[in-house]
This record gives structure tokens, C-alpha cells and sequence, in this order.
């Protein structure tokens, strides 16, 4: 499990990724491998992704419920990490879903607030799993998050691949790329939001 701390929000677990595969390289590259034509740019004949799809797919691949566990994984304290091409379409945004708590929220809410509850079993380093409360039949609950997005510094890889290892090792490439670019900059701006909080 990573040890997590206020510069680290992601982690992509290359050891634990050899460890459970199948064939004894990369489980990532197996579900790569099934999924290669999603890494094939559909309008271009035998061409790759442009770098923004081709990260987020990466990135899509990687990550839970795709990957269940995933190559990459997010603080527990964090609903989501996910990539997101930016409306004007030239760039990639992460967006970071982050639960808040009741005490957290500026506005009462009119409705029972079914606080997040912290589920111990999962925390790791003071960094705590967030789970919804159960709902009743007729009694409308909220909870509250935030989604943060934010383009960081980025440096995609210009894939080059379209099948096999070399595909492979693309993918995984622009997962870790992607994942340093995240946690230089964004464990700042969350605890910007949480005013220093965690």
C-alpha cells in the first residue's frame, strides 16, 4: 500500500502491477492489450491517439472500475481522479472529486445531511476512507463534494504505437507522466480548498 502524504495524491503501483498479472509482466498491459483498438485514432487510418486521448485513455485503463485494483491509485480520502479534455479541446484537465464533510460547508442544507463517514478499516496514514451514509425510503439525504479542476504543467507523449509491448509501455508512460504532473501540483490546491486541513 503507498504511503501517503500531503505532496502525494496518486500513486501508480508498477510492483503490484507485476505481482497479480496473469502473465507474469504487467495485469495493466493485458487490459491494454484487450483494449487495443480504443488506443487507435477511428478517423485516421493507422494512426494512434492524439496525446490528450491518448493519456486520458491510458489514464481510463488504469484506474478503478476498469482496473479494480487499478495501476493507479488516489488517496482515500478522494472520491475521484479523473482527466478530462478541456472544453476548448487543446488541453487535458484533471479533476479531483473530493468529498466534503458537514462542518466543512459554508450553507445549511434544508435536507437530513448525511455526513461522510470515515470507514477506519481503509485509512492509510491519517488519510481516511469517505463513504456515503446509507438513504431511507422516502428521506432525501445529501452529501456534498467538490470537483477541482485544474490543467497542470503537462508534457504528453506523442504516442507512436498501435499494438503489443510497445503500446504497452506507451500507456504506462503516459500514466506516471501523468501522475508526477498531478501530485507537483494539485495536494497544494487541495489543501488550499480545506483550508490546510488535511
Amino acid at each position: 500500500m503507498p504511503f501517503w502524504h500531503q505532496g502525494k495524491i496518486v500513486h501508480v503501483d508498477r510492483t503490484g502491477d507485476k505481482e497479480r498479472a496473469s502473465d507474469g509482466h504487467s495485469r495493466y498491459g493485458s487490459y491494454v492489450g484487450a483494449r487495443e483498438e480504443s488506443f487507435k485514432d477511428h478517423f485516421e487510418d493507422n494512426a494512434p491517439l492524439d496525446p490528450i486521448s491518448f493519456a486520458r485513455q491510458a489514464w481510463y485503463v488504469a484506474s478503478p472500475p476498469v482496473m479494480s485494483p487499478g495501476l493507479v491509485d488516489w488517496r482515500p480520502d478522494l472520491a475521484k481522479v479523473d482527466l478530462e479534455r478541456t472544453e476548448e479541446g487543446d488541453n487535458l484537465a484533471v479533476v479531483v472529486t473530493l468529498p466534503l464533510t458537514h462542518s466543512q460547508l459554508a450553507a445549511r442544507i434544508p435536507y437530513t445531511y448525511g455526513d461522510w463517514e470515515r470507514y477506519a478499516m481503509w485509512s492509510d496514514n491519517g488519510y481516511d476512507y469517505l463513504q456515503q451514509p446509507m438513504v431511507k425510503l422516502g428521506q432525501p439525504l445529501v452529501t456534498a463534494s467538490a470537483e477541482i479542476r485544474h490543467i497542470p504543467a503537462w508534457s504528453l507523449l506523442q504516442p507512436t504505437a498501435l499494438t503489443g509491448p510497445e503500446l504497452v509501455e506507451e500507456a504506462l508512460a503516459s500514466v506516471e507522466a501523468v501522475a508526477a504532473a498531478i501530485n507537483a501540483e494539485l495536494p497544494e490546491i487541495i489543501r488550499t480548498v480545506l483550508g490546510g486541513e488535511r
